[in-house]
């Protein structure tokens, strides 16, 4: 939710932000879509069928616990899908320089989607990281290493 968020902070607060570079990032929100990824959000589920990621996220969210963090993310998502807080208007009116980056292989965020917002944006460059799937850390670090180092080492 890193992009989102910086993507919301350019609209809100323009002079708090020069460029912006996001990975992996959920842009379009609707019901359908919030319900989809709400489903996927469920502790007990995890427990079972990934141990080791419940058990990474465990060791992650130490201070609320990782159910907690999980039920906010849950009510954060449904309230997204009922009334987005960034529309493509939003997003038209965003003037910084901005590098939407998204992996080939990435179903959550989504290659379409992630091209909308691009074209959406006046002053914003499109990057397809190859084989790349969405959780941030399984994209190949020197991937998006060398993307950043170009992007803002202009």
């Amino acid at each position: 939710m890193g992009g989102y968020v910086a993507m919301l902070l350019a609209r809100q607060h323009p002079k708090s932000v020069k460029r912006i570079v996001t990975l992996g990032t959920k842009y379009l929100w609707d019901t359908e879509s919030a319900a989809r990824e709400v489903r996927l959000l469920d502790p007990e589920k995890i427990k079972a069928k990934v141990p080791q990621f419940a058990h990474a996220l465990a060791s992650r969210h130490t201070a609320a616990g990782w159910e907690t963090v999980l039920a906010k993310t849950r009510e954060m998502l449904t309230a997204l899908g009922d009334a987005p807080v960034l529309t493509m208007d939003d997003f038209a009116a965003i003037q910084h320089r901005i590098r939407i980056v998204i992996g080939d292989k990435d179903t959550m965020a989504g290659i379409e989607d992630s091209l909308r917002v691009y074209r959406a944006l006046p002053n914003a460059e499109f990057e397809v990281l190859p084989d790349s799937p969405h959780p941030v850390e399984q994209v190949q670090p020197y991937r998006i290493t060398r993307s950043l180092i170009e992007f803002f080492g202009e």
